[in-house]
């Protein structure tokens, strides 16, 4: 048996979305591992299934940051992303609070801004590709992989800056 690797970068890499999001999100490292290994020997919907993974991850890790109680044997993408918006609406309100500190209140409006667009991102995620692999209504090509796989990194090196 022979195996063809065409994109050696992916392969085996679990430093794939770069040192941030790998010192930071330490959890997605096994489904980064996996992710860029599937796609570097055309396993679309192994890709796309370990994307979900990091999504996952990603998302449960900004949870906690924020002081979100996350129960892993409960909670699924809906629940966590109400309870993070409960977080950021908790946040929001001590930021008003202290509006004349102007620092302080503009220093706000760039973190909420950055958390708004994560959790956008999260939501056109989950409806493009989370449920649809999650429920197995859908195949995937190697060029839709390559979509999932970059749009993921995108949201775990953007998630990554928001976290200590």
């Amino acid at each position: 048996m022979f195996l063809y690797v065409e994109n050696t970068v992916y392969w085996e890499n679990e430093t794939l979305f770069g040192s941030e999001v790998f010192d930071k999100i330490w959890e997605a490292t096994d489904d980064i591992y996996e992710a860029g290994s599937c796609f570097a020997v055309g396993r679309a919907g192994g890709t796309i299934y370990h994307c979900m993974g990091i999504m996952q991850a990603v998302l449960f890790k900004i949870g906690n940051a924020l002081g979100c109680t996350i129960n892993l044997d409960i909670d699924y993408w809906g629940t966590v992303t109400q309870t993070i918006r409960g977080a950021l609406d908790v946040r929001r309100k001590q930021a008003e609070v202290n509006k004349g500190d102007i620092d302080a209140w503009a220093e706000w409006k760039r973190l909420e801004a950055s958390y708004n667009e994560l959790l956008s991102d999260l939501g056109a995620v989950e409806k493009a590709w989370r449920h649809p692999s999650a429920h197995h209504r859908q195949t995937y090509t190697i060029a839709q992989a390559e979509k999932v796989l970059d749009k993921v990194k995108d949201f775990a090196q953007h998630a990554a800056t928001l976290l200590p």
